[in-house]
């Protein structure tokens, strides 16, 4: 009889290790599945760090850009401006006379209508129409303009020159007030183009 009840208690014994290992072993998995979830949301917090420090870099990059460009729309606005100011200012349109330097017609008055063109080149022709042009001045090369002095002038001093790199040019206008609103009109127009090459390499 005793003999049945030790066996009886030794089964329940070995019963209850079982299921103690058996919980043991459901614990240690759980507590695995913990340190997976916990390694992954640490995963998570640091990718989530990241992130954020990127958007704030994002951030930064689109204010500068935002800045640059309402800059270079300020500095276009300038410009048009400018622009405007300039074409209000000045009217490089009209008949002058022009000197030849060669050939048949060289130390000869020749009447030519002259106007801007293309914004740097001040244009001549024969008629004020649409004929074919006789050449041009390019007002960026221009080194220097005014009236001319001393035997050269003509007795109205209505004469002035245009001094590019490569030649000058000898023009005669209708009268001295004519002639000044030229010279000022190419100056303006030089200094002008000049600026505006300037603002454009910075």
């Amino acid at each position: 009889m005793e003999r049945q009840v030790v066996e009886e208690k030794t089964r329940k014994l070995h019963v209850t290790l079982e299921m103690n290992a058996q919980m043991q072993k459901e614990l240690d998995e759980k507590e695995e599945k913990i340190r997976i979830l916990e390694a992954k949301n640490e995963t998570l917090r640091q990718t989530a760090e990241a992130k954020t420090g990127e958007v704030g870099v994002l951030k930064q990059k689109i204010s500068m850009l935002e800045e640059q460009l309402t800059s270079k729309v300020a500095e276009e606005k300038k410009l048009q401006d400018e622009k405007r100011e300039l074409l209000a200012n000045i009217s490089l349109h009209g008949w002058l006379f022009k000197k030849g330097i060669k050939g048949p017609t060289a130390n000869t008055w020749r009447r030519r209508y002259f106007k801007i063109e293309e914004g740097s080149k001040l244009t001549y022709y024969k008629t004020a129409g649409d004929g074919p042009p006789q050449g041009f001045i390019d007002l960026d090369q221009v080194v220097s303009v005014g009236a001319v002095s001393g035997a050269q002038q003509d007795k109205n001093n209505c004469t002035f020159h245009i001094s590019t790199e490569n030649r000058t040019y000898e023009l005669l206008a209708h009268d001295d007030s004519t002639m000044k609103k030229w010279i000022g009109s190419i100056q303006y127009m030089k200094e002008w183009r000049a600026k505006q090459k300037r603002e454009a390499n910075h």
